[in-house]
């Protein structure tokens, strides 16, 4: 990584909203860098897609609404403090709240995350982190502190964790409508007029079909944070935007063959929707999506030595979940927390009979997001096969095994529907996750 820093370097492709970021970030440094001064800043780097000049947002309601964030990681010799995350949140908000109206931005971009470097050296490498060390752009410091990470290569899982991520905060998010829902699995359809929240979900349905794409190729070994990048590796026809212009290097036919021609289109058409939005989105391919999430799956199991992932046992979950790694002391932690805490309406073993059986290799969230996202690919294929969403029928079926697994296994879906996918199951996995969250894991 050389020494030139993001600022001399484009943001995003819209020229007005590159203005805002950049003029926003260069207030930014000096401050994050001076308030943390006490923890012995080494290195302040930019991630994500502004790291590659492809942040993206929209004019809305007169002002620029940034869809992506200023994603920024600073790297300290000393660890912070366990309110470090909300105390700098609050102070970011206090102290460039008005500079961030007075560049016409509705919100404030800016997210940070701090790496203490003795944490740094022996965390586990996420897909977002390794991407960072690669192409992370420097804002100040030297990148000498990353070298001893350098080269090296995220889990297998890491694909897995990023897909099932990206299910959740779509069908689940933090704030507003959520879409889940499994009888029939269904995709938004975009409104004529939109506004903020419209744009949000938009955003949030473009990440699950890019972030697809690339924990695909994760999967497979190979690290692209660039959205133009990776379409040309996966093999689209054209870059997006540029003209009919030749794509260079394309992925080897063998990989291409393990994405049909509609999640490649999907992938190409969502690509060139987030470097340049407008309105409406592209259509949601429900099937193409489940496909990728199925050979994201398949590859991740394959890793672990699992041969087939289709017949749900709590011997092949943990297998699969037990790749995740992490602190073992620190997960335990985790269903500590989740055994002390007890949701309205949720039994009250329900902690300890999940803990027994789980708390060893997998992770509490890690555990609910794979049955969530297993459950959604189940039952958006069983809507495919009859075109009616009515599941796998009531005896066979990979959906029927599932269901009468999640039944017996997890506490929360005991009353949820024995023959097909149906709202039962949505909420299920809403109490579920609200659970989760009330106990902070």
């Amino acid at each position: 990584m050389g020494g030139e820093t993001s600022l001399r370097r484009a943001l995003a492709q819209d020229p007005a909203l590159d203005g805002a970021l950049r003029a926003l970030l260069g207030e930014a440094i000096p401050w994050v860098v001076e308030r943390n001064a006490r923890l012995q800043p080494r290195l302040l780097l930019l991630m994500g897609s502004a790291a590659v000049g492809e942040a993206s947002g929209v004019r809305c309601a007169g002002r620029i609404l940034a869809l992506s964030d200023l994603d920024l990681a600073l790297f300290t010799e000393r660890p912070g403090s366990a309110d470090w995350k909300p105390a700098t949140r609050i102070a970011l908000t206090e102290v460039f709240g008005a500079r961030v109206r007075a560049l016409g931005l509705t919100d404030d971009p800016l997210d940070i995350g701090l790496f203490p470097l003795p944490f740094f050296a022996r965390m586990p490498l996420t897909l977002e982190l390794a991407e960072a060390i690669g192409h992370g752009a420097r804002l100040w410091g030297e990148t000498g502190c990353l070298d001893i990470r350098r080269g090296e290569l995220p889990r297998t899982f890491e694909a897995l964790r990023l897909l099932g991520n990206r299910v959740r905060e779509t069908l689940l998010p933090p704030l507003g409508r959520g879409w889940l829902t499994f009888d029939p699995p269904s995709a938004p359809a975009w409104g004529a007029a939109p506004d903020a929240a419209a744009w949000h979900e938009a955003h949030r349905w473009g990440k699950l079909v890019l972030d697809g794409a690339k924990a695909f190729l994760a999967a497979e070994g190979d690290l692209e944070p660039s959205l133009r990048a990776r379409c040309r590796w996966l093999g689209a026809a054209e870059e997006p935007g540029r003209g009919g212009e030749a794509a260079g290097a394309q992925a080897p036919a063998a990989l291409q063959a393990r994405l049909d021609p509609e999640a490649l289109r999907q992938i190409e058409r969502w690509t060139a929707w987030r470097l340049a939005p407008a309105w409406p989105p592209p259509p949601i391919e429900l099937g193409a999506i489940a496909r990728v999430g199925r050979a994201v799956l398949a590859r991740t199991a394959a890793a672990g030595g699992i041969p087939d992932i289709s017949l749900p046992s709590r011997a092949t979950w943990l297998r699969l979940l037990s790749q995740e790694g992490g602190s073992a002391r620190e997960r335990l932690r985790s269903w500590s927390r989740l055994c002390r805490t007890r949701g309205p309406g949720d039994p009250r073993e329900a902690g300890l009979r999940l803990a027994i059986g789980w708390g060893r290799r997998a992770w509490p969230v890690s555990l609910a997001t794979l049955a969530l996202a297993a459950a959604w690919l189940a039952a958006i294929d069983g809507a495919d096969e009859d075109g009616a969403g009515a599941g796998d029928g009531d005896g066979d079926g990979h959906g029927y095994a599932l269901r009468r697994w999640l039944r017996a296994e997890i506490p929360h879906c005991r009353g949820a529907s024995r023959a097909s996918w149906d709202d039962s199951w949505s909420e299920a996995f809403r109490r579920w996750f609200a659970w989760l969250a009330a106990a902070g894991v």
